[in-house]
Order: structure tokens, then sequence, then C-alpha cells
């Protein structure tokens, strides 16, 4: 079993660099989803539209993120991190615009959509940029950091809407100042990130750069051909993410609809409440990151993942009183964050070869967000029937992610990085530890 080196030493400026901007794939997810769920309502009396406008707004989102990440993980593949990212964001930057100045109801369906397919197919091309242009010992503290970048794109976007609430703006321009500002920011990466240089990697697994010179080397497979051969640790990395995010997912979107229509609370209250969700996905992040490329990640994953059913069987035990709900929602949001997304992101770095990495994170984050959407339809209605009967089912798949991840997961072989940022081969010494 290989070694780690010591997460204390310091991560070159350049590999900085390359993690923050592939990052912000992340930060924009963030900001995306949570400002399309409040700027959408604040669009509904100036467009004349209904709450069915509203959902299907927001289903065109997370729909064409799943469609975007099921493309361009392949197209990532095949064509190239950097050439595919570069696009994407000018796709993104589009739909940013459409929905920043939409006069009409049509334009926010366009941009809706747009926007989803483009924010989707950067993500898997994005991170595995990082991962391959990241010396091996500090991959997974880099990959880590792009769920700090998520918290940060949540922060910025709830700050913006309690100005906009407090500040008495117009409904519709305070929506127009929601999306302007991440259309803004998507630009001034876009022009950063052509800086970049193409994954090193990829190139060599690809041979549009060779080590030595050789005769011309054979077509390489790419995408879902690569695959063959890693189809469990697909279905492994898959089922992880998609049963454990759904406890995540319906707190997100659901917290507020509970919190004031089950528990009858004011949407006043439920606002203050929810931010404190902030600080805890930091908090816990930050812990992750810390131990992202040491042995020690695994037993902080299962105690997270302890600490998170805990939560929802907190919540479950005390049928919805207040303070045991908030308490168990802030415990499990603080055990997730110490593995769930953040090692799925790290785990498809290390189990994918790099010719089909992008299309196994893109496979996984569509499979992830359809199962999501899909719970989502029918979550307000369980919990109007029996709020207890749904948190104990949140904490039954919470039960279930941990013991795939513990059991299963992390028991799939390591695949080596072909190379390190310095180009040279990686040392065996250095790759991530698989317990």
């Amino acid at each position: 079993m290989s070694d780690i080196k010591s997460p204390a030493q310091r991560v070159p400026g350049h590999v900085w660099k390359t993690a923050w901007l592939g990052g912000m794939a992340s930060w924009i997810d963030a900001a995306v989803i949570v400002a399309s769920g409040i700027a959408f309502t604040l669009y509904l009396p100036a467009f004349g539209m209904n709450p069915w406008d509203l959902g299907v707004l927001s289903a065109l989102v997370t729909g064409g993120l799943a469609i975007g990440a099921l493309a361009g993980g392949p197209l990532g593949d095949r064509y190239g991190r950097k050439r595919v990212f570069s696009i994407d964001l000018l796709v993104l930057a589009v739909g940013l615009a459409l929905l920043t100045f939409a006069p009409s109801t049509a334009f926010l369906y366009a941009g809706a959509l747009v926007t989803g397919l483009a924010m989707g197919a950067d993500l898997p091309v994005s991170l595995a940029l990082v991962a391959e242009e990241t010396p091996s010992q500090f991959r997974g503290r880099m990959i880590a950091f792009s769920q700090i970048l998520w918290g940060f794109g949540t922060i910025l976007v709830m700050v913006l809407s309690n100005i906009v609430t407090f500040a008495g703006i117009d409904g519709t321009l305070g929506a127009r100042i929601l999306f302007g500002h991440i259309f803004v920011i998507a630009v001034v990466v876009w022009v950063l990130r052509a800086r970049l240089p193409e994954s090193r990697e990829w190139q060599v697994s690809t041979g549009a750069v060779r080590t030595v010179e050789t005769d011309a080397p054979a077509a390489p497979t790419l995408g879902l051909r690569a695959l063959k051969g890693f189809g469990g640790a697909l279905v492994a990395l898959s089922l992880f993410y998609a049963i454990g995010n759904i406890a995540n997912n319906t707190g997100g979107q659901f917290s507020f609809f509970i919190i004031t229509e089950i528990a009858g609370q004011t949407p006043q209250f439920a606002t203050v409440a929810l931010l404190g969700f902030i600080p805890i996905g930091l908090i816990s992040g930050i812990v992750f990151l810390r131990f992202a490329d040491t042995r020690g990640r695994i037993p902080l994953f299962i105690v997270g993942g302890v600490i998170a059913v805990a939560g929802m069987i907190l919540i479950a035990m005390t049928n919805l009183m207040l303070i045991p709900f908030l308490m168990g929602m802030f415990i499990s949001a603080f055990g997730t964050g110490l593995g769930g997304e953040g090692l799925f992101k790290v785990w498809t770095q290390e189990k994918f070869p790099t010719a089909s990495r992008a299309t196994a994170q893109g496979i996984g984050i569509f499979i992830c967000r359809a199962a999501a959407a899909l719970v989502a339809v029918f979550t307000p209605a369980i919990a109007a029937w029996n709020i207890v009967a749904l948190y104990w089912g949140l904490a039954v798949l919470n039960l279930i992610a941990l013991l795939i991840g513990a059991l299963w997961v992390r028991r799939l072989r390591d695949v080596q990085m072909l190379r390190d940022q310095d180009g040279d081969t990686a040392d065996p010494s250095t790759a991530p530890a698989t317990v």
C-alpha cells in the first residue's frame, strides 16, 4: 500500500491557479442553482408567470446540467480539456445573458436550458484538468478545494439576495442583479482560463504529444470505450454519489418549504435559519480538504457518514420539533461535508484512466442530478403526508451511501496518473491511498 506525503507541503502557486480557475466550475454551479431559485421567483409577477412556469424553469436548469455533464465528459476526453471548457464557458455566458436581460418568458426558458447545458458540460472537464495538472501529492486537496468554492458561490448569492431584499429593489431588477453578477464572473473566468495550458497528461494519453520520439502512436481509445473494465467502478461511484446526494438535495431545495409550510414558521425565520448552513458547510469542507491526500480521509468519511445518518434520525425521532430539526440539519450537513460530493470528485480522478476520466465523471453527475430531480418531484407530497417517514427514508439512504463508499468504492483499484505537473513520470509512492 502506497505512502502519502505530508499534507503540510506547500502547494506551488501555478497549481493553486489551476485549482482556482478549474474549481470555479463548482462556484458557478452553486451560484446558478441558488440564484435561479430566487431570481425566477422574483421574475414571476413582471412576466405574468405562475408556479408551473417556476417549476419548469428550475427543471430546465437541473435537467440541462445533467445532460450537459453527460455530453461534456466524452467531449473533453476526445477533444481536450481546454478546448471544451473554453467553449462551454462562452455558451454559459450567452445563457446567463439571456437570463439577465430577458424581455419575456421565452427568453427565460431559452436561457435556463442553455445555462444548464453549459454548466453541466463544464464540471467534469474542468475538474479533470485540475487533477491532471496537479502533482499527485496535492491532487486530493485541489479537487476538494472545488467544494470550498461551491460554498463561496452560495454565500455571494445569499448576500446579494439579502441586499436586494432589504434595499427594496424592484423584483425584476433584483433578479437581473443576481444573474448579472454570475454573467460577469463567467466572462472573467473565461478570459483567465485562456492562459491555462492544456492537460499534458491528456495530451500524452491521446498521443497529441510524445515523451520520446517513436513511430506515430495508434489511435487512442477514448470516452465510453476506454471505460471497458471499469464498469464496476462507474456503478459504485454513481450509486455512492446519487444516493448520498438525495438528502443534501432535499435539504437544499425543500428546507424553506418544510420550515414554513410544515413547521409553520415565518419566511423571515426560515431565511435566517438557513443562513446557518453556510458556515457549517465551509468548516466541514475545510476539514475534508486538510485530510484529502492522507490515509485519514476514509476514517473521516466514515465518521462524517455516521454523523449524517444521526442527523436524519434526530429529526425523524422528534417529529419536526423546531430546535431538534435545525440541529439535525446542521449535524447532517457537517457530516456530509467530511466526504460526500468532495470525496466523489477525488475518487473519480483516481479510479478512472485519463482517456475516460471526464466521461466517467459526467455520467456520475448525470445519474446524480437525474435521481435528485426524480425524487424532488415527490418530496413535497411525502413531507406533507408524513414528515417522519421522509426523514427515516433519508437516514436509510445516507446509511446506504456510507456502506457503498466504505465497503465498495474504497476497495477499488486506483489508476496511476500518467504524469505530474513537471512532466516527469508520476512517482508511485505519491499515489493516493485507497484506504
